[in-house]
Formats: C-alpha cells, structure tokens, sequence
C-alpha cells in the first residue's frame, strides 16, 4: 500500500520492508527471502536519509545478520560498516 500511495522509495516502505524480512527471518523457510528485502530497505534508508543515519546502521546490521551464516565475507564490512556509523553518531 505505501508503495502504491507514497511511491518506492518512501521511508514507510523501508520500515515495512524491515519488519517482514524481520519475520521471515525468524522462520527457517523464510530466511533466503529475508536478505534481499533487508537489502532494499538499507538501499531506499540511505538514498532518504544518508550514508550516515542511525537507521541505515540498524538496516546494515540486519543485513549483515541475514547473511552471517551463508557469506561471512560480505556480513563483516556490514557490520564493521554499522558500527562506525554508530560510533561517530553515539560515540
């Protein structure tokens, strides 16, 4: 619905996004589902609010969650990633 009334790449549309790649996560069958929609949800977070926003940091932590166990290669810049944003925000 967000994406139909409020366009793509509206912020709702990441949080809703989040939400069910948190869910399918949660469930062992849903898990190959969860990683792309955590991937667009970072990509549409850091096109609205910057490189360096406390929620692009959570949507690279979840990511770099969602892909931990299969491509650990890939997980640790994330997470690295998510911390230093974290760090110059919070210190």
């Amino acid at each position: 619905i967000y994406t139909v009334t409020r366009g793509a790449e509206d912020l709702h549309v990441a949080d809703t996004l989040d939400l069910v790649a948190s869910a399918l996560f949660e469930q062992q069958e849903g898990r190959a589902l969860a990683g792309p929609l955590f991937f667009r949800a970072w990509v549409i977070r850091e096109a609205a609010l910057g490189p360096n926003h406390p929620a692009v940091a959570d949507s690279l932590h979840h990511l770099a969650v969602s892909l931990y166990s299969d491509n650990l290669s890939v997980a640790i810049p994330l997470f690295l990633r998510s911390r230093e944003i974290r760090e110059k925000i919070f210190g």
